[in-house]
């Protein structure tokens, strides 16, 4: 993920929700929510990915006992 270029950020969003899941899988819970935070972030706002960001938030809340 690290390697994705700046410019490509908002169509690979996704590829840190998944890492966010593995890491909430695994019970790192720290590692879960920075992921999904990072999901939300590389969506750069476009409308077109509100339903990612929707999910990444639901999770965060999820794990923080929300």
């Amino acid at each position: 993920i690290a390697k994705v270029p700046e410019d490509q950020h908002p169509p690979n969003a996704r590829l840190w929700c998944v890492r966010g899941d593995a890491h909430a899988g695994r019970q790192s819970t720290e590692e879960a929510v920075s992921s999904y935070q990072t999901c939300i972030g590389w969506t750069e706002g476009k409308p077109d990915l509100e339903a990612l960001r929707q999910e990444a938030a639901g999770k965060i809340e999820q794990l923080s006992g929300g």
